[in-house]
């Protein structure tokens, strides 16, 4: 299987992107584009979250970072639980053009600040339960 798809590659592109791609445009809006904005893009729990909905939300988060002074290509760390506010905050950075940097949330205080520091990001989006780790 491995030497089919190098096969495939070295022959030629086996997949052609444009020269200017988001991945967060074409995982959510293009599904709201597309006329699917009512359809569910995730389950949590007894919620049920539209693609319309995580476009909006995170449109909104995107729009936030701006005016906190985040620009295109600033690390933005996550240290959130496995909530719908990571697929917001994850899409969100990616959509104003910010690099996510999703974290472990079982490590330790000393390991956040180290990726802090080595990940130069200027801004963390903290679960409220999980702000204590980010403590000095």
């Amino acid at each position: 299987m491995a030497l089919a798809t190098e096969r495939q590659a070295a022959s030629g592109p086996i997949l052609s992107l444009p020269e200017r791609f988001n991945i967060a445009d074409y995982l959510v809006d293009r599904h709201v584009r597309e006329g699917h904005g009512s359809r569910t893009a995730i389950l949590c729990g007894d919620e049920s979250i539209t693609y319309a909905q995580v476009a909006e939300r995170s449109n909104r988060l995107a729009n936030g970072l701006r005016s906190l002074g985040l620009r295109g290509e600033d690390r933005v760390m996550l240290l959130l639980y496995d909530t719908p506010a990571f697929v917001y905050s994850f899409f969100g950075a990616q959509k104003m053009g910010a690099v996510p940097i999703p974290t472990n949330t079982l490590l330790k205080s000393q390991d956040y600040q180290y990726m802090l520091n080595d990940s130069r990001a200027r801004l963390a989006i903290v679960s409220e339960a999980l702000l204590p780790q980010l403590a000095v």
